[in-house]
């Protein structure tokens, strides 16, 4: 096992607890109303057969649809994936080699494991997502005037455990460079978190924008997961959102 695999099993028990850890208030709220949106994202992709790469704790995952295989390295963030995403076939295994036949999944999923590859790992990685999936989705943390575009970087657990990590944000362009993909997906949201409340919006549309279904709910801060799923039903399945990202 290496330094990262270590750090991010180790993590598995306090990483809920400290995604927040060290931010303000105001970044605090940022960052719940992003989840929150990019929830009803993935919430609004069609289901199929679905490969969540670097599971976690299943943060992102509880939001796909279809039948879900979710892969991580530490038996940790599996276990705690388990009680988030009972219905999902679980995998213990490391990347970039994926354990996987050929052309098996309709769509693969990774969410902020991207960024924590070095560039060999990113080559390989890549290969592998397209041999087992013909879609490929990836969630990372986007470049910014506030970090270096790479480096290594320190990371302190509760227990005062320290491990260097390295860590790499891209922009749009770079990373649809990397991944060889474009950016026609026609489905967005939006969540937008005023005190305890929070409202989520989305939409699905044609790529040339000639049809476009929206829908939105507001509701308590602590449901947002849940109400980013409704969003994502009624777009779906009584406005007609599915058949469009079929087309898309």
């Amino acid at each position: 096992m290496g330094e990262r695999e270590e750090y991010y099993d180790r993590r598995a028990a306090e990483y809920d607890e400290t995604t927040t850890a060290g931010l303000d208030a105001e970044t605090a709220a940022a960052f719940a109303q992003e989840m929150a949106a990019l929830g009803a994202v993935l919430a609004a992709l069609p289901g199929g057969r679905v490969l969540d790469v670097a599971c976690g704790t299943a943060l992102f995952t509880q939001h796909l649809r279809g039948q879900v295989v979710a892969l991580d390295q530490s038996g940790g963030m599996l276990k705690r994936a388990r009680a988030r995403v009972p219905t999902a076939w679980l995998v213990q295994a490391a990347v970039p080699a994926l354990p996987f036949a050929s052309s098996v999944f309709d769509r693969l999923v990774t969410c902020h494991l991207y960024g924590h590859l070095v560039e060999v790992e990113r080559v390989a990685f890549v290969a592998e997502a397209w041999r087992v999936a013909p879609e490929l989705v990836v969630i990372d943390t986007a470049a910014s005037d506030l970090a270096a575009p790479d480096g290594w970087q320190e990371r302190v657990l509760r227990n005062g455990c320290r491990y260097t990590i390295y860590k790499r944000h891209f922009t749009p362009a770079q990373l649809l460079a990397e991944l060889g993909g474009d950016c026609s997906l026609p489905a967005a949201a939006h969540a937008t978190l005023a005190g305890d409340s929070v409202r989520i919006r989305g939409l699905i549309a044609t790529v040339d924008g000639t049809r476009v279904v929206r829908h939105e709910l507001s509701g308590p801060a602590a449901a947002g997961a849940a109400l980013g799923r409704s969003v994502a039903r009624n777009l779906l399945d009584e406005q007609g959102g599915a058949e469009l990202l079929g087309g898309a």
